[in-house]
């Protein structure tokens, strides 16, 4: 009594509810009723009690089966919990910490006359030329790169809209099983 199934029909077979959420009859399914009590809604609380509303939902094995809890499902732990969201908006909390908000800066260089360039490195007046240096000569104007700041505005893509949450799913009623 009790035991919930997939079922690929659309009016349960003899013995079986389908799985809506509704009340039923205390002394018509008394074998259920002790076997699940009001976990699900108390029904009118005298007469009647709740079948679990599996409708849309998926359903966990419970964190703690009455050994210890695994901590896997810690917010939904009791019979009959429910969780879980259908859609989800991200809030900034939740995206990448790498996406870049700085402010790029450039400094200025300058290179004096008689200096010598190695690599993109002015070098101060040396008495030897290693290979690959280009050499400035004494009577030049000096050369000075011109001071620059930019500022990288990131522009946000997104329109804050929720997305779907839910795992490639196929809907098939639930049962429950409700006398012998």
């Amino acid at each position: 009594m009790g035991l919930v199934a997939d079922f690929a029909g659309s009016i349960a077979p003899d013995g079986w509810l389908l799985c809506y959420g509704q009340a039923v009859s205390r002394t018509a399914y008394a074998a259920l009723f002790a076997a699940i009590g009001t976990t699900y809604g108390t029904g009118d609380g005298t007469t009647t009690f709740n079948v679990p509303d599996l409708r849309g939902r998926a359903v966990a094995g419970r964190d703690n089966m009455g050994g210890t809890a695994a901590g896997r499902l810690a917010s939904i732990s009791g019979l009959g919990s429910v969780g879980g969201s259908e859609s989800v908006s991200l809030t900034a909390a939740q995206l990448p910490a790498n996406i870049p908000n700085d402010a790029a800066t450039t400094t200025a260089t300058s290179i004096g006359a008689g200096s010598q360039l190695y690599g993109g490195q002015a070098l101060s007046p040396a008495p030897a030329s290693p290979p690959n240096i280009a050499n400035v000569p004494y009577n030049a104007t000096p050369i000075t790169a011109v001071s620059t700041s930019t500022t990288v505005v990131m522009i946000n893509p997104g329109g804050g809209s929720a997305h779907n949450n839910v795992q490639p799913t196929m809907a098939l009623n639930k049962i429950i099983k409700a006398t012998y």
